[in-house]
């Protein structure tokens, strides 16, 4: 909730999502509101890794909970009630779940506005692997410009990666879950096989995740993949962005009687660095090196390249899967004024 992070392994904030959104659709005032996230948060899911970082059954973990907090909603709106105090109260989430409860995150409504820090995903796959793989990008952009054809992956003698203690502890969770096989969900949790597929199919897409083109170049993906390394940077982690920019000492979390609030937060200021260096060695000895800190839709980035980059990809996965991509896309900016739910369903339903 602050700040990027893989939200579907935080599965019970889409039973919250669910709840809230529902019921807004379905008018509750705040007395039905609380009883209704009190409903979706009686059985707070605990997702378990095994089923997170390779199997299809993750995407499980944010369509299951969202649809109990629609349904709480739904029970609210016909008078069930919740505990009102489910989240802070004595046997309630923050008293039960985590091991380090920060309450301060509920703090604030009204007056500090997540939303101003929204992050769009651009590249298929964990919020960790974007900066090392728009690195790529740029040296494979230089190494074309200045080879007059693309970098494939017989040209790839080392690729190191400096990244933060986040994407080295995403690759290393990851490992012991992937299969013999090659699936998208292992991609998406691997700067190696990312840059495996990066290399081999010259992007990362829908397309090119498909079962059938990673079992294509399953054989050049992996070659790849054993030629990166990958390893935590101190001076990555000293740039990477946090609470401190929104006010928060992250230092005297740990400090019980340290009092962290939201109030006055400005979301506005936050940055999304996760910074990573790349560096490619050819096998003509030729060495290629770029830095990105913050990815392309992050907060801190200029709205209109996230603009840009967000509606390119939708239309790109919507071509020959939606009716009218370009419709549909101009249905989902204006869903705010929409008046036919069905017409939105049926823009946005694939053939």
């Amino acid at each position: 909730m602050l700040g990027p992070h893989n939200g579907q392994m935080w599965a019970y904030i889409h039973n919250i999502a669910g709840a809230v959104g529902a019921g807004r659709a379905l008018g509750l005032d705040a007395v039905a509101m609380r009883h209704a996230i009190g409903i979706a948060l009686t059985q707070p899911p605990y997702p378990l890794a095994a089923g997170f970082f390779g199997p299809d059954s993750k995407a499980l973990l944010a369509s299951g909970p969202l649809v109990e907090g629609i349904r709480a909603a739904e029970l609210a709106a016909e008078g069930l009630t919740g505990d009102p105090h489910i989240l802070e109260g004595n046997g309630g989430f923050l008293k039960t779940i985590p091991r380090k409860p920060l309450s301060f995150v509920f703090d604030a409504l009204g007056s500090a506005w997540v939303t101003q820090s929204l992050a769009f995903k651009t590249i298929p796959g964990c919020a960790y692997i974007d900066t090392p793989v728009e690195a790529l990008e740029q040296i494979m952009g230089e190494f074309a410009d200045k080879n007059g054809r693309p970098l494939v992956p017989g040209d790839v003698e080392s690729i190191r990666v400096e990244a933060t203690l986040f994407t080295d502890g995403m690759e290393r969770m990851s490992e012991p879950h992937r299969s013999t096989s090659l699936r998208a969900t292992d991609v998406n949790f691997s700067v190696k096989l990312s840059f495996g597929v990066l290399i081999a199919a010259g992007e990362i897409s829908v397309e090119t995740l498909s079962p059938a083109a990673l079992d294509a170049r399953a054989a050049e993906i992996k070659a790849v993949a054993r030629r990166v390394t990958l390893k935590q940077s101190v001076p990555m982690n000293l740039k990477m962005s946090g609470l401190s920019e929104i006010g928060i000492n992250t230092i005297r979390l740990v400090d019980p009687t340290y009092k962290p609030t939201l109030e006055g937060a400005d979301f506005g200021k936050y940055e999304m660095r996760f910074p990573a260096r790349v560096t490619l060695q050819t096998t003509a000895g030729e060495e290629y090196s770029t830095e990105v800190d913050a990815p392309v839709g992050a907060p801190g980035r200029p709205l209109e390249e996230t603009d840009r980059a967000v509606r390119q990809k939708f239309l790109r996965a919507a071509e020959g899967v939606l009716p009218d991509p370009k419709e549909a896309l101009d249905a989902a900016l204006g869903i705010d004024r929409e008046t036919e739910v069905t017409r939105l369903a049926a823009l946005m339903t694939a053939h």
